[in-house]
């Protein structure tokens, strides 16, 4: 199987009809590669409402996504943790520009770190919920978050600064050719010294090139960011109970270039290569857990390194406008390392390095009947190492009047184990099977003339096979069995042609099979609320997020329950002229102490104000 990804990369190149330069659309990719497919729940943020909200980070900006569960363990560079109906944070493949960029090298099983990506070169978010396997492979067994980055725009410079040393400044370089093409760079910055035990610095680069025509697009793009983050390590117990109270040290970088295009080969066929390299370093220097209510955690100095290169060709094919295929293939090679030690008194290695090739095939469907329609798709993965595995999903949607429509689907994953959980020399086990995933929804969607929106949705989600941490037999191991069922709202109602109000809640019930433990940080009840108004040339917004109590452990204190909580910021926006806007905001409005996790309290009341003049 080596090189697979580079002889499928080269067919799909040489397969590619040629065509002539124009104009033709973009297809954004996340649920489904038929951009006339029914979708299920899902939800985004558009380039507007990114700057309306005018986050500081991406964790923050990510808590206004409708159903979306995401904390972070007190303030900037504190460790996240992102779910989506009840799954764990690695069952959430997270792509920017529809490239994977999950890491299966580190600890948490190939979890994102949302803080090395700047608020500032994101065009949209798209978040699906719901296991989507059978479009884009292991890994989207819960749910799919989609950073697609700014293509077009206007040149512009943009500073910050804040309480607890804030500081952030972006400049936006975007130009266009006379014809199609166009250009984009993008630099950002920003850090933040909340404590003495938590600090944030990190810089990004983007450059992204297109070309679009009638029946061709063509982008090419370069990402590249360093993070440098304090904080107190994980399960600690954070300022409360942290021993030794020293902070962990992370230092990353992210890479990303890929090279996307589609060719319009006549009115019904579209032919769509994707080529894409990243690479993920990370160094973490752990000053260890002493040992409380649970086993303590050994300090360690590890680095990890992992590159990966895939491609992947697809056929797009409109038969009649209510009958559309694609069928495709696709090929990934990733290559991880690990070097390192834990400290028990002596040092103990835990170098571990291991190389995973993929090769699938994908097809799906979309057929409208009437009032009716129906989408299917089927994916079939043969990853080295393992057995071949199958993904499938189907949904129907059902239009019940104008406006309304009734919504159902059911899909079938997997998640292939980590590296970490494979290979580790201590707690790795290479006799690891995949976790399955077998996810089912059913909705109901309603949007009336007046720009009232409603969407309903009941979902069951079973996981099998989880991999867990045997502490007697000191191994990773399958055995959890994890169901997650509940119920999802969002809505919009518009209160005044310049005021309306966004309104989300989750009901999550969780169960680990024959076990009495819980899942942790999962609350019964969460949601968020935005009051938003335009008042001419100012806008004016309020957020809260706001959680139930939630079950919780460290080391020093084991399992305990924490309370719930609301967080409630403020923005303002005052665009002065055409050219110059000035924002305001304030975090924490209600200076309230927030506990995401045991010890972890996100910093009190702060004020930020900054100012964009495009140039």
């Amino acid at each position: 199987m080596k090189h697979t990804t580079l002889a499928i990369a080269a067919a799909a190149l040489l397969l590619a009809p040629p065509g002539q330069t124009a104009n033709m659309d973009t297809v954004t990719v996340t649920g489904s590669r038929l951009p006339q497919a029914t979708l299920g729940a899902h939800s985004s943020l558009s380039r507007t409402e990114i700057e309306r909200i005018n986050a500081p980070d991406t964790v923050t900006l990510l808590k206004q996504v409708p159903n979306l569960l995401i904390s972070r363990n007190g303030g900037p560079g504190g460790h996240a943790f992102a779910s989506i109906r009840g799954g764990e944070p690695n069952f959430i493949l997270v792509m920017i520009n529809g490239v994977a960029v999950n890491d299966p090298t580190n600890s948490s099983g190939g979890g994102f770190d949302f803080n090395q990506l700047d608020p500032s070169i994101i065009e949209r978010v798209e978040v699906y919920r719901g296991g989507i396997s059978a479009v884009h492979g292991g890994e989207a067994i819960s749910g799919v978050i989609h950073f697609i980055t700014r293509e077009r725009g206007t040149s512009s410079v943009a500073v910050e600064a804040g309480g607890d040393g804030q500081r952030r400044a972006n400049v936006t370089l975007a130009g266009t050719r006379e014809g199609p093409w166009s250009a984009l760079l993008s630099l950002a910055a920003a850090r933040e010294d909340s404590s003495v035990y938590a600090n944030y610095d990190n810089q990004q680069a983007l450059l992204q090139l297109q070309a679009k025509g009638e029946d061709q697009r063509h982008q090419l793009l370069f990402s590249g960011s360093r993070t440098n983050r304090e904080s107190l390590a994980e399960d600690s117990g954070g300022i409360r109970f942290a021993d030794p109270l020293e902070s962990e040290i992370r230092d990353s970088q992210q890479w990303l270039a890929s090279w996307h295009s589609e060719h319009q080969a006549d009115g019904n066929r579209t032919w769509t290569t994707r080529l894409s390299w990243s690479r993920h370093q990370e160094e973490i220097d752990n000053p260890g857990i002493r040992q409380g209510v649970l086993s303590g955690i050994p300090p360690s100095v590890v680095q990890s390194d992992y590159r990966k290169l895939d491609g992947e060709f697809f056929v797009r094919w409109k038969r009649t406008p209510d009958l559309s295929f694609i069928a495709g293939v696709s090929g990934q090679r990733a290559d991880g390392y690990n070097r390192g030690t834990l400290d028990f008194g002596f040092p103990v290695p835990v170098d571990y390095s291991l190389t995973r090739e993929t090769v699938g095939a994908f097809a799906e469907g979309s057929l409208r009947l009437g009032a009716t329609s129906l989408d299917l798709g089927a994916r079939y993965d043969a990853p080295s190492g393992f057995d071949s595995e199958s993904s499938a999903r189907i949904s129907l949607s059902r239009d019940l009047g104008p406006g309304t429509r009734l919504f159902a689907a059911y899909s079938e994953g997997y998640k292939l184990p980590s590296f970490f959980a494979l290979a580790h020399p201590l707690v790795g086990n290479p006799a690891l099977k995949p976790e399955l995933s077998r996810n089912s929804e059913i909705g109901l969607a309603t949007e009336t003339t007046t720009g009232t929106r409603l969407q309903v949705s009941l979902f069951h989600n079973r996981y099998q096979d989880l991999v867990d941490f045997d502490a007697d037999l000191f191994l990773s191991v399958n055995r959890s069995e994890v169901t997650a069922k509940g119920a999802e709202l969002q809505g919009t109602l518009p209160l005044a042609s310049w005021l309306w109000v966004n309104l989300d809640i989750t009901y999550l019930d969780t169960a680990i099979t024959d076990s009495d433990s819980r899942l942790r940080r999962r609350p019964q009840w969460s949601g968020g609320l935005q009051l938003q108004a335009e008042l001419g040339p100012v806008e004016l917004m309020l957020a809260a997020d706001s959680r139930g109590s939630f079950h919780d452990a460290s080391v020093a204190t084991g399992p305990v329950k924490l309370g719930g909580y609301t967080d409630i910021n403020a923005t303002l926006l005052w665009q002065v002229s055409e050219r110059l806007r000035i924002s305001a905001n304030v975090d924490n409005l209600g200076n309230r102490r927030l506990e995401s996790s045991i010890g972890f309290y996100a910093p009190g009341r702060r004020a930020r104000i900054g100012l964009q003049l495009k140039i």
